[in-house]
């Protein structure tokens, strides 16, 4: 009878310790590696462990600290080089500490070494403070990620671009097939799509985030934040080129999912922040006209609703019982005509 062997968990003290002069200072004495264990977050999935890593390290006689969020995936190697290239993109915009700084890669185990700082996701801050009607300082977070974003799309400008058309055409052929929409209902639509008129029918297309949303933004204690989640642009189920709208249209609807709290959640300010975040965007590189603006929302998260963009449609996101109240009121907005 065949022995059946256990896979080995992989352990991160055998690759830093090979590897210290890329983490701690030169001239430091290392002391210790302490490792939180691979953990799963709540809701996902565990083809991708991560954990936490401390290194204690002595300079001059004091103990300091370095803290490493390890990462473990099939494509470590690919994630790893996109973030270096990245890293050192926003430098040119004084934007990199709004990433982690990509340490090592211990590419023959699939496992990325990152920089780990403390925080909470964006999501529950955002809620929190609009429960309590705070929204001044989240204003003012939302117009700076918004102009991180444009700096991250500029950095990753490829000379390609696609014709709203295409995507349209997507949405009619998406429209004949979809059971998410009665008949009526499509008529509707495919009335609305195609009276939208935009002054540039070319989209710029970049190297997305492909998840850029509230969860995966940290908020720091100092009213910061940081961006994680890297390895979402090589997923099998998703694009690795797309168009800018593909990143900004994913955040507006996970601001927007935060309507289904209302009256709890004022929407006035919901709809107030998405505005901080727009204008944070194109203050930056390119003023659009707002009727352009509304229109590319309307269209991509119309896309976004039927499954065209991502790897499910939002019910199938949003089928939870609070968020099949989003859902509900966002069906009727996309027959009206808006979001």
């Amino acid at each position: 009878m065949k022995e059946v062997t256990k896979p080995t968990v992989y352990d991160p003290e055998v690759f830093l310790k090979k590897n210290l002069n890329g983490v701690i200072p030169a001239k430091t004495v290392f002391n210790k590696i302490e490792f939180s264990g691979f953990v799963k977050r709540a809701f996902h999935s565990n083809d991708r462990p991560n954990g936490i890593i401390t290194i204690s390290y002595s300079e001059n006689r004091v103990e300091k600290k370095i803290q490493l969020f390890l990462k473990q995936h099939s494509d470590a190697g690919k994630v790893y080089q996109h973030m270096r290239s990245v890293y050192q993109g926003l430098k040119l915009y004084n934007q990199e500490k709004h990433m982690p700084k990509p340490i090592l890669c211990d590419e023959k185990n699939g496992a990325n070494y990152m920089e780990f700082k403390s925080g909470k996701a964006l999501s529950y801050t955002t809620l929190t403070e609009l429960l309590f009607n705070r929204k001044k300082n989240l204003s003012q977070l939302f117009y700076r990620i918004g102009n991180w974003l444009a700096c991250y799309h500029e950095v990753t400008r490829l000379e390609k671009s696609i014709l709203v058309n295409d995507l349209k055409d997507k949405v009619f052929d998406e429209l004949e097939r979809t059971s998410l929409f009665t008949n009526d209902e499509k008529k509707v639509l495919e009335k609305k799509i195609k009276n939208l008129n935009f002054s540039d029918t070319y989209l710029m297309m970049v190297k997305p985030h492909n998840d850029f949303a509230l969860r995966n933004i940290i908020y720091s204690s100092r009213n910061d934040f940081m961006v994680i989640d890297w390895d979402a642009l090589f997923h099998k189920k998703f694009t690795s080129e797309a168009s800018v709208w593909n990143d900004i249209t994913s955040f507006i609807i996970t601001v927007n999912s935060l309507k289904r709290f209302a009256p709890a959640i004022r929407v006035k300010n919901i709809n107030a922040l998405t505005d901080s975040f727009i204008e944070g965007y194109f203050g930056k590189f390119n003023r659009l006209k707002k009727d352009d603006i509304n229109n590319y929302l309307y269209l991509f998260t119309l896309s976004f609703y039927l499954g065209i963009i991502g790897d499910r449609s939002l019910p199938e996101i949003y089928n939870s019982k609070f968020g099949n109240r989003f859902i509900k009121k966002l069906h009727q907005n996309l027959l009206k005509g808006f979001i």
